[in-house]
């Protein structure tokens, strides 16, 4: 009997541990981790100004924010972490499958999306961040047209006038000029690459004048210095200095701030007027000579008009036959910049005695000149005649 109830203690104390060990009802519950949450991303369609994506949870009652930034914005764990506490702040968290459009960017622009589980709730990120690969906008439709128009009434020797007419009030524009001869060269097979090679001209300000304009720090600030609207009529000559008798053509191209084209490159040509020759010949005599001037005859063979300079001996030395500078380039340096008021101060006609003071020009006795004689006319007229070289000096 002993024995028997030994055995039944026995087998009671093994079926409790039995019991305790296949959890019975008073074994202790393990807690069931919470499942990991997860976000799929799938981009799916991308303009010039939009990019459109769907974000897929794992767990539809998560919640869970998604933006697109600029790549540049994304660049460092940091600006990922600011941007995604700002994010918290200032956006309100989505739930289950959604998909997004982000408008309003930038065409040709590389753009990344920030996502990433967040419980409001509990204060807590539920996923680390994630960040998208380069998503990059599609290049802007090309929508806007120019029209360009150079009256022939409006061409002199020196100037004249374009007619810019963009297809609508607010499309921005940039122009330029440039012989003819080298327009043909450079741009007649593909005239949109005078947009890459005005791109590379103002990333080169950028470069020469970032130390002391910090602020014009990308080649699209230099662009808006260059950018005009609307209708209008512009002189030439107020932008560019023309010659006469040359071949010339004007460009315009649409481009808005962010330096996208807008419209396409078109031109329109033009050419300045030619001087009619005059047979004028001009003789010329050095008369009375003081520290301070110089007193000159200029004889004339007719009245045609002509122009008359006073200039260093060494800067008439750069130009003539032989040299790398033509006469005709000494004439546009020293008229280019005078307006018709200020030529008009050296311009004569018939035998003339002058002196340097007659075309406010100052001398000394410490340089050699020359007086420096052509026939003008809207232009050169003759060949250039020179006199023999003088030093002012007191007489003796």
């Amino acid at each position: 009997m002993k024995n028997l109830k030994s055995i039944f203690g026995y087998a009671l104390c093994l079926s409790m541990l039995l019991m305790v060990a296949c959890g019975g009802d008073d074994a202790p519950k393990r807690e069931t981790p919470p499942a990991q949450l997860e976000l799929s991303l799938n981009v799916d369609e991308v303009t010039s100004s939009s990019i459109g994506f769907t974000i897929t949870p794992n767990d539809k009652s998560a919640t869970y924010y998604a933006k697109v930034y600029l790549a540049e914005e994304l660049g460092s764990e940091r600006d990922i972490a600011k941007e995604a506490a700002l994010l918290i702040i200032d956006d309100v968290p989505s739930l289950g499958v959604k998909s997004f459009t982000a408008t309003d960017l930038k065409a040709n622009n590389e753009y990344m999306i920030l996502y990433f589980g967040y419980n409001d709730a509990e204060k807590r990120y539920t996923t680390r961040y994630f960040v998208s690969d380069v998503v990059k906008t599609a290049v802007a439709d090309v929508t806007g047209a120019l029209e360009l128009e150079v009256p022939k009434n409006s061409v002199t020797w020196r100037d004249a006038s374009v007619a810019i007419r963009p297809s609508s009030n607010d499309l921005e524009y940039v122009f330029g000029f440039m012989p003819k001869a080298e327009w043909e060269q450079k741009y007649a097979t593909n005239p949109n690459a005078v947009i890459q090679d005005r791109i590379a001209g103002w990333e080169y300000d950028v470069e020469c004048g970032i130390d002391y304009l910090p602020e014009l720090d990308t080649w699209q600030k230099y662009m808006y210095l260059c950018q005009m609207s609307g209708t209008r009529t512009i002189s030439v000559a107020e932008y560019y200095n023309l010659r006469w008798a040359e071949e010339y053509v004007v460009y315009a191209f649409g481009m808005n701030d962010d330096g996208d084209i807008t419209a396409y490159v078109t031109t329109a040509e033009f050419a300045t007027t030619t001087p009619v020759a005059s047979q004028n010949q001009f003789s010329i005599e050095i008369g009375e000579l003081t520290a301070s001037s110089v007193a000159f005859t200029i004889t004339t063979t007719n009245n045609d008009p002509y122009f008359v300079s006073i200039q260093d001996k060494r800067y008439l030395e750069r130009f003539g036959d032989g040299k790398t500078e033509s006469w005709e380039d000494m004439i546009f340096d020293l008229t280019f910049s005078k307006t018709d008021l200020q030529l008009s101060n050296n311009i004569f006609s018939g035998t003339q005695t002058l002196t340097n003071a007659s075309i406010s020009k100052n001398v000394d006795s410490f340089h050699e000149y020359q007086i420096v004689v052509w026939g003008f006319d809207n232009g050169p007229t003759t060949e250039v005649y020179l006199s023999d070289v003088f030093k002012p000096a007191n007489a003796e």
